[in-house]
């Protein structure tokens, strides 16, 4: 968790830097370390990160939990822990992912693009 919040902290000064000319943008997956982070944030600092979603310079793919392990999940798992994540950003930020990206080193399951394209309505599933 504390390294989580470093690159939280680092990537939100990074973006929010004006001296720098840059055209950056960052893109984060999971969100139970990510709520941790932004619940114990001061408002001005939560501010600052919704100007940034709203600017398009901070975004969410996937934006489950937790990224869960194809080989073993049963489904129920995967939508309550999608389900869980969507739910903190969209109550938290107002947003909801369009993008989904899975990085499973043991496979995918036909359940999983399912889920990911019809059942929770992303508009595009990348798979690593």
């Amino acid at each position: 968790q504390a390294h989580v919040s470093l690159i939280l902290d680092n990537v939100i000064h990074q973006l929010l830097d004006t001296n720098t000319n840059h055209n950056r943008t960052f893109t984060y997956v999971e969100t139970a370390f990510f709520s941790r982070w932004y619940t114990a944030l001061p408002s001005s600092d939560q501010k600052s990160l919704k100007r940034l979603i709203s600017e398009g310079k901070f975004s969410f793919a996937n934006g489950g939990w937790c990224m869960h392990d194809e080989a073993t999940t049963h489904y129920m798992g995967m939508i309550d822990q999608t389900t869980l994540g969507h739910s903190f950003l969209k109550k938290e930020l107002g947003v909801i992912p369009k993008v989904g990206w899975q990085i499973d080193p043991f496979g995918h399951s036909a359940t999983q693009g399912t889920l990911m394209t019809s059942g929770f309505g992303f508009d595009a599933l990348y798979f690593g």
